[in-house]
């Protein structure tokens, strides 16, 4: 059974593994205990930001899932590297690294 480190957000613990296919890079998996507001950003090793997932979107409770398809914000592809992405929901902040593939 997995442990999580707050109770409010869970973000499901995942290996790190590559994008195999283009296009299908990371699902990014969590689960709200109470309703609220949540923002998913995505970050590169210098802490720049890459991508908005969710800026703000009510989420209710229960298990959910945000595609990232390996894009910036201007949809461009995204170099192949090491990312991760900051979920912010009510009070609690959670942070998983995560490796984009070719």
């Amino acid at each position: 059974m997995p442990r999580y480190a707050d109770q409010e957000t869970q973000v499901a613990r995942k290996r790190l593994l590559p994008c195999i296919i283009p296009g299908s890079c990371k699902n990014i998996r969590f689960a709200r205990r109470f309703p609220a507001p949540v923002t998913l950003h995505i970050y590169d090793v210098l802490g720049r930001e890459v991508a908005s997932l969710a800026e703000g979107q009510w989420k209710p409770e229960g298990p959910h899932a945000v595609r990232w398809d390996g894009r910036d914000a201007a949809g461009h592809a995204v170099v192949p590297g090491a990312y991760y992405h900051v979920l912010d929901a009510g009070n609690r902040r959670a942070a998983k690294g995560m490796i984009r593939g070719w």
